[in-house]
């Protein structure tokens, strides 16, 4: 069914996967960015006044767009059973479209209802080499869950293969994530109530909900309580834990991160048409730019730029996107220009493309092995054109073995903890570096206490403790907890969620009561 990519994004804009370049948006706009700038497209056939979603190959090649109601195929023709999914052009975000994970072909597009329509989220499926090559929607509208608010985003997985999809609902806090692994959509939602209640009318669940590009963040911007809330995303387990959030003047609709997350941007539309930006780490806020037009929703683009588009009511569209130019500086020098970038023959409403926002993280490596004793192993992402890599794994313990010169090491930790991995990769002389955090866990410990002697006690439950995502006794038992009725060692292992492993093992000896009969156990 779906498919996912690694990204690479360095400060010298070579290196990088482009699922994200090309955008089909508003009335008939288009931007090709497979170039290093935003190149304007004319030949889309879609009018939408809000959400939108589209997708590129990983060397920037439309594959296909949707409003949420119709796929339009790389050709700019209606996709082969690609109409009547049940989005809609006026929900905030109608869908958004993930690839299946280790998949090339397959893709599913989620998709959001209006919110009048009580809220209805549900998926179908694209195989993209139907139709010949033109792809073909295969399954329609196959329902998850009612009561959605019009908002969506996806990030990846903390293991960079699967995909996690986050909804809102509506009436209460609750935030919903979806997981998308190589065997399909998991129906079962992970549920984190955290935050402030949404409202539960049509204007009350209104406004985006948008990722940082690392994952680790999730805003979301509620136009009915004219709010902008900000929480923590924990990407290996899809929990959203409550940060902080600000009240507005009026109501709010876009939300769009930094690429380095230090910046999230908001919008606050219809009379106010303000522009504002939060500071992630002093909680501070503050107005960055007044528009001519009501700014709409945001979106991060491959050039490390933030798009705004523009609009009036009612449903005057603008022939011009806003771009925030830095949107890693404090204050005005983040450079919003109002009239940033002419659509040509299109124009812009409210919405801007939803994608999996991980596109836009300027990562430049991937690791796996991240316990304490185990070797950590290091690729880069895409190594096309890369003449030469020097890494620093910024563990000087390590001695000489703190520094490589190979395209793929490995490199054993000396301690666990958080290390700032830099990676410099050469093409042709020149030099681009990148650092990612990377923590090594340290293994679980694991404590069945010390070895005894029992007299007169029939058992003896043994506890391998809480919180393990496996448990395997020596005797094959799956459970945290073990009943010992038998003189012998008793031994078990443990593994985290992360895969990190961890043993104990204790002796006991069981001898019965003073003149009891000995009686041993089968």
């Amino acid at each position: 069914m779906f498919f996912l990519t690694l990204i690479s994004v360095t400060s010298f804009s070579v290196f990088a996967q482009k699922e994200g370049n090309i955008w089909y948006f508003g009335d008939y706009g288009g931007l090709d960015f497979n170039s290093g700038t935003p190149a304007v497209l004319e030949n889309g056939q879609m009018s939408c006044f809000e959400g939108v979603a589209s997708i590129a190959d990983p060397d920037g090649n439309l594959l296909f767009y949707t409003n949420g109601m119709t796929v339009y195929n790389k050709n700019h023709q209606v996709m082969q059973n690609g109409t009547g999914l049940l989005g809609h052009t006026s929900s905030t975000q109608s869908g958004v479209i993930v690839p299946l994970p280790l998949s090339s072909t397959q893709f599913v597009i989620f998709t959001v209802d209006y919110a009048s329509n009580d809220g209805k989220l549900h998926y179908s499926t694209v195989d993209i080499t139907l139709a010949g090559g033109l792809g073909a929607v295969v399954n329609k509208n196959i329902f998850i869950q009612t009561n959605s608010a019009e908002k969506i985003s996806a990030v990846r997985h903390q293991n960079q293969q699967d995909i996690w999809v986050v909804i809102h609902e509506r009436a209460n806090n609750v935030y919903k994530s979806y997981l998308v692994t190589s065997a399909g959509v998991l129906m079962t939602p992970v549920v984190s109530s955290t935050g402030p209640v949404l409202g539960s009318g049509a204007v009350g669940v209104q406004g985006c909900l948008k990722f940082s590009a690392d994952g680790n963040r999730l805003a979301m911007a509620t136009y009915g309580s004219l709010r902008v809330d900000v929480s923590t995303f924990n990407k290996a387990t899809g929990a959203v834990t409550y940060s902080f959030g600000f009240n507005y003047p009026e109501q709010t609709y876009g939300v769009e991160f930094s690429a380095d997350g230090q910046f999230l941007y908001a919008t606050v539309s219809y009379n106010l048409k303000q522009i504002y930006q939060i500071n992630i780490q002093q909680h501070t806020n503050v107005l960055i730019a007044n528009t001519a037009m009501a700014p709409g929703g945001l979106q991060l683009a491959p050039d490390g730029k933030i798009y705004v588009a523009r609009y009036d009511r009612p449903n005057i569209s603008s022939k011009y996107l806003g771009i925030i130019n830095n949107p890693e500086v404090a204050g005005a020098g983040c450079n919003y220009v109002d009239q940033g970038l002419y659509l040509g023959a299109g124009a812009s409403f409210m919405g801007l493309p939803t994608f999996i926002q991980s596109y836009f993280f300027p990562r430049s490596f991937n690791y796996t092995g991240v316990c304490y004793g185990s070797p950590t192993s290091f690729t880069i992402a895409n190594p096309a054109g890369i003449d030469s890599a020097h890494w620093n794994f910024d563990d000087p313990a390590s001695g000489s073995n703190n520094f490589a010169r190979v395209m793929a090491p490995f490199h054993l930790f000396t301690a666990p903890g958080s290390y700032n991995v830099q990676l410099t990769v050469y093409d042709n002389g020149i030099g681009a570096t990148s650092v990612q955090m990377v923590e090594i866990l340290a293994l679980p410990v694991v404590n069945l206490g010390n070895d005894q002697t029992l007299c007169g006690v029939p058992q003896l439950v043994l506890d391998a403790g809480p919180g393990y995502a496996e448990y395997e006794w020596s005797n094959g038992w799956p459970g945290r907890y073990f009943t010992a009725v038998n003189t012998g060692t008793y031994a078990v292992t443990v593994t985290t969620s992360a895969g990190c492993i961890g043993n104990d093992q204790i002796s006991l000896v069981f001898w019965p009561a003073p003149g009891a009969k000995l009686i041993k156990h089968n």
